[in-house]
């Protein structure tokens, strides 16, 4: 009756392991044991010694017996059939991580009857799996590993799922990241249009009485450009970053800086009469280079209001373009307080980077140039700036003259 007991008990394990539903292997992995205990009585612990000699560990694989292995497991690794599995684990997996069979080894020879990981594996027939792998040692076997049992889930599928929802969210950030650089270029290039409207109307709201009918006409029409430009931009502005996202989908195409200068020269006019400055350029009406329309045009008005920011009153500011080493470049040059190394060394980067005063006390926001030194080497191009604290500065925007694929 006993022995009739056993064999029912060894049928329905046999029905167990076959029907369980994932891959499972029977391990004989006494020797294995065997061997750590023997590391553990020399050494005195087996994880330093085999982190001292790793190349220990493929040895130590080998002492593994496996007994059976499932129809589950024939199917995940696409086996020939179970012998091909049984002859040996080193012989059939050419690729598979040691570090965590290290790990392994080291958390059930201290006691513990489980141990789970995700492993990675390339058999000889050039198939991958990712598997979620847990290796058990029945309580009766603790102390000889003569029966260990491993079993294996498929999560190839559950790792591309969180590869592509990790996708999704670097996604839905770099979109939040735009939205936010697009609110910071509107805010910052609506300052002077707005600062013409409102330095134009308090002048003639202080001085209404004082001030010649001419010169009212004057600046009701610097008023009314103001307005227009802040209009035109404001429009350009929202299309653009709706339509655009930004640095994402920019437009590359054949333009001509000379347009864009003097639109630029334009919208400052009124900070350039405040502080008595004159703008002298040298400028080709020939000169093109391949770029975005609107990220040059914000680009360009950035250098040119930061020149007129940090010049002093009754200075001159003087533009110039050239061609060079297949570059169109665009020199803004002004002879006002300029910046020390560390200064210029700070710049270019979010975390350093400190908003300054001009030289009547205009305020910044210290984001300015370092969107502009973003969006022009996205177009192939360059941001230099050649400065010396007392002697003005130099920046220069290069971009390139021939079609190019945009970064």
């Amino acid at each position: 009756m006993h022995k009739f007991l056993q064999q029912e008990h060894a049928i329905k394990s046999v029905d167990l392991f076959e029907n369980c539903g994932v891959a499972m292997w029977h391990e004989n992995a006494s020797a294995l044991y065997a061997a750590l205990c023997h590391i553990q009585e020399t050494y005195g612990s087996v994880g330093m010694y085999l982190q001292q000699n790793p190349q220990e560990l493929p040895r130590l694989i080998d002492l593994i017996t496996i007994v059976n292995v499932n129809s589950h497991a024939v199917s995940l690794f696409k086996a020939q059939n179970k012998e091909e599995l049984c002859s040996g684990i080193r012989g059939f997996f050419m690729k598979e991580s040691y570090f965590d069979f290290f790990k392994m080894l080291v958390h059930l020879f201290a006691g513990h009857s489980s141990y789970t990981y995700t492993s990675s594996k390339m058999t000889k027939y050039g198939h991958k799996t990712i598997t979620r792998v847990t290796v058990s040692v029945p309580e009766d076997y603790k102390n000889s590993w003569e029966h260990m049992f491993v079993s294996e889930v498929d999560i190839a599928s559950f790792v591309k799922r969180e590869v592509s929802l990790k996708r999704k969210i670097e996604k839905a950030e770099i979109m939040l990241e735009s939205k936010e650089k697009l609110l910071s270029i509107i805010a910052h290039d609506l300052k002077n249009p707005f600062n013409n409207i409102l330095g134009f109307s308090e002048l003639i709201l202080q001085k209404f009485d004082s001030i010649n009918p001419n010169n009212i006409q004057e600046y009701l029409q610097y008023i009314h450009e103001s307005a227009c430009h802040s209009y035109h931009l404001l429009s350009n502005l929202l299309q653009w970053g709706g339509t655009k996202q930004l640095v994402s989908s920019a437009q590359i195409e054949k333009i001509c800086v000379y347009g864009i200068i003097h639109e630029v020269i334009d919208l400052v006019k009124s900070a350039c009469i405040t502080k008595e400055i004159e703008v002298k350029t040298n400028i080709s009406e020939d000169h093109y280079a391949f770029a975005d329309y609107n990220m040059t045009s914000f680009v360009i008005r950035n250098v040119v209001t930061n020149a007129i920011k940090f010049s002093f009153a009754k200075s001159y500011i003087y533009i110039r373009t050239y061609t060079q080493n297949n570059l169109l470049h665009i020199e803004v040059r002004d002879f006002g307080i300029g910046m020390d190394t560390h200064i210029q060394g700070s710049l270019f980067c979010v975390e350093t980077a400190q908003p300054r005063a001009g030289t009547c006390n205009e305020l910044g926001t210290g984001i300015g140039l370092i969107l502009c030194k973003e969006f022009i080497e996205k177009q192939s191009g360059s941001l230099t700036i050649d400065a010396e604290e007392g002697a003005g500065t130099i920046v220069t925007v290069s971009l390139p003259l021939q079609k190019f694929h945009f970064a």
